[in-house]
């Protein structure tokens, strides 16, 4: 009986950018770079029941400066180790895991769109997580590492929603649903920083040119379901 082939460059990939990840994490405390600090309070006050909002400054405005989804995040965790600051390096293992997870998906992205070989692609995708910028991030609590593995997430399903000529289906899935499911995925992305919008620019441009009228709608809806309720 054969064994289908273990995809050794996606487990190196993932090993590698892990061991990445780990390496950039270092024992500066929350709060050296402000932003950090700001996420871990929100964070407190919703694992705390008192809502989006920043208790320690008089009146306790919320939160809308920061989109919600890095601080629900590390609100989850707060609930699994509520003891600070020994729960510190949890937080910062979050990061790692996120860097992981976006070297995966940029070796997904470049073997499926791309067409790079797999050793090649993974070649790619820890160039990028090792790189010195990304590993910074990654050492402090900022939002970009969940950030950019939604994002190369997102992008993913938005080349899938651009049709090819004469097609009404990718993969067995219509068009309009992935559109719609990239719609969502944006709009997801956006709630972690509101950059992520820009790749809704992105795919209604794209969209509106190759004169896929209901899949832009329809991705637009999607994002809708995140950003208006938000805004």
């Amino acid at each position: 009986m054969n064994r289908p082939a273990t995809p050794w460059p996606a487990v190196v990939t993932v090993a590698a950018s892990l061991a990445l990840g780990v390496f950039a994490m270092n024992p500066l405390p929350i709060g050296a770079f402000h932003d950090d600090a700001r996420y871990l309070l929100l964070a407190r006050s919703i694992a705390e029941g008192t809502g989006y909002r920043f208790v320690f400054v008089p009146g306790a405005p919320a939160g809308t400066h920061f989109p919600p989804a890095f601080p629900l995040v590390l609100a989850a965790l707060w609930k699994v180790a509520p003891a600070f600051p020994a729960s510190v390096t949890l937080f910062k293992l979050l990061n790692a895991l996120l860097l992981a997870l976006a070297a995966f998906a940029a070796f997904v992205f470049a073997r499926a769109r791309a067409g790079l070989a797999s050793w090649t692609a993974a070649g790619v995708a820890l160039a990028f997580a090792g790189s010195v910028p990304v590993l910074f991030l990654d050492g402090v609590l900022f939002s970009e590492p969940l950030f950019i593995a939604a994002l190369l997430g997102a992008l993913i399903v938005s080349e899938r929603a651009v049709r090819r000529a004469g097609s009404t289906v990718e993969g067995g899935i219509p068009f309009a649903r992935i559109a719609f499911a990239a719609g969502l995925a944006i709009g997801a992305v956006t709630m972690i920083r509101t950059l992520g919008i820009a790749l809704g620019v992105g795919i209604a441009v794209t969209l509106i040119r190759r004169r896929q009228w209901r899949e832009c709608a329809l991705s637009m809806a999607g994002i809708a379901v995140f950003v208006v309720p938000w805004q």
